[in-house]
């Protein structure tokens, strides 16, 4: 049997797919509670709001095992595949983005590191195959077009996320990260249904960095968010990947991969055709922005 061929029985309790589930369409409204606000705490660091990860994890975490490496995965649905031929490392603190096209099996990865689709090849969440839900519990996931419970509370969601990971919520430290991340705090006191597209995005981001934990999977983190709290998320993620912590994440912003990723891989018709810095890519194709050096990359490989 290959490395991810093993599933776990009742997947809705699994460690990643702690906060990934599909819940129902809210009604919008403002990111900012027109009525009374809650008394925020000022915004210091995430380091302090994830209680210091890297302090407490003793042995979980080592600079000699990445967070995450992949060789020669293959993955799809059914009897497609998708994706083959992957293959690279993140290592720790390190910010890594993954770009392509619609349709070219970015998902598809995501859901395979997860155990979420068929896979076979080599992928392993520091030393650990990542298939089995033990090698996804140092990992938290938020989904592309996360959407909260309709009828929770943001404080209920944001204590059952945490609890999924054997976590306590500190609301002091919520209170906080709502404000590094643009969202009036007084919003975790109302039902996940009158929140925006915005700030249900925002709680979901809340909800996966206050995990704390060494390694985040982020597809299309910056859904939704207005220009203020995409240079905001940016900002926090920065401050997340100082203590070691590695963040991988899609984006078809190319402009937020170009200014936050120490490295980065190009997915063309289900292979990789590039990995390494931005800059790089920049390099080797003239482009004078990561949007045009990535279309060129992309082109060549149809000529």
């Amino acid at each position: 049997m290959d490395r991810l061929g093993e599933r776990l029985p009742d997947q809705s309790r699994s460690s990643a797919a702690g906060i990934s589930r599909d819940f129902g369409q809210g009604k919008r409204c403002g990111d900012r509670d027109p009525g009374r606000r809650a008394r925020a705490v000022p915004f210091t660091s995430l380091s302090d709001l994830a209680g210091g990860a890297s302090r407490h994890r003793g042995g979980y975490r080592s600079v000699s095992v990445p967070p995450l490496k992949i060789a020669d995965l293959a993955a799809g649905y059914g009897k497609r595949t998708v994706i083959r031929d992957i293959a690279f490392t993140v290592e720790p603190g390190e910010v890594f983005g993954l770009i392509g096209l619609n349709g070219v099996g970015k998902t598809t990865l995501i859901k395979a590191l997860l155990g979420l689709s068929r896979a076979s090849g080599t992928a392993d969440i520091f030393g650990l195959p990542a298939g089995p839900p033990k090698g996804r519990r140092l990992l938290a996931y938020l989904p592309e077009k996360f959407q909260p419970s309709p009828l929770l509370r943001g404080w209920e969601f944001l204590s059952l996320t945490l609890g999924y990971y054997g976590k306590v919520l500190d609301r002091n430290a919520a209170t906080r990260l709502c404000e590094g991340l643009d969202l009036d705090p007084a919003a975790l006191g109302r039902q996940g249904r009158t929140y925006s597209k915005g700030m249900g995005q925002k709680l979901g981001l809340l909800g996966t960095l206050l995990t704390g934990l060494p390694l985040l999977i982020l597809d299309e983190p910056m859904s939704g968010l207005d220009p203020r709290a995409r240079i905001m998320l940016k900002d926090r993620l920065k401050e997340y990947s100082v203590d070691g912590n590695a963040i991988f994440f899609s984006s078809h912003i190319l402009a937020d991969i170009e200014e936050m990723c120490d490295r980065i891989a190009v997915m063309c018709d289900g292979r990789l055709i590039y990995v390494g810095p931005p800059g790089d890519l920049m390099a080797r194709h003239g482009g004078q922005n990561l949007e045009r050096a990535f279309l060129a990359a992309i082109d060549a490989v149809a000529r």
